[in-house]
């Protein structure tokens, strides 16, 4: 049931339906499973300018998604497993660092000392 309903996700490209979407998503989820691990496949292919992914979403709405997913994970008490994929230009880099460093900044992730 999850991968039909990313698999309609993917074909949305504009940034408030990509948040509107991740929303629906989240609530699906969280009204017909209860997961004891998430693993949560973070692609970057949808950044706009991608070649591959086409979905025109800007580096703040990587951003963004990100943080609702780990928050329903700690919401929730659910361990989650984050992979970094896709995302086929240089830029991507920057934009998952970004990522990383929000979610550390929003205390859904501990970094510890390992940055100093």
């Amino acid at each position: 049931m999850l991968i039909h309903w990313c698999c309609l996700f993917a074909c949305f490209n504009k940034l408030l339906i990509h948040i509107f979407s991740w929303n629906i998503l989240l609530q699906i989820c969280n009204s017909r499973f209860e997961p004891q691990l998430i693993v949560y496949n973070a692609g970057t292919d949808i950044l706009d300018g991608d070649p591959l992914g086409r979905l025109k979403v800007s580096p703040e709405g990587v951003v963004t998604r990100d943080e609702k997913v780990f928050r329903f994970a700690k919401d929730r008490n659910i361990p989650l497993l984050m992979l970094t994929s896709g995302g086929y230009m240089k830029s991507s880099a920057r934009v998952i660092a970004d990522s990383i460093i929000n979610l550390s900044n929003k205390n859904l992730i501990g970094l510890g000392s390992q940055l100093g």
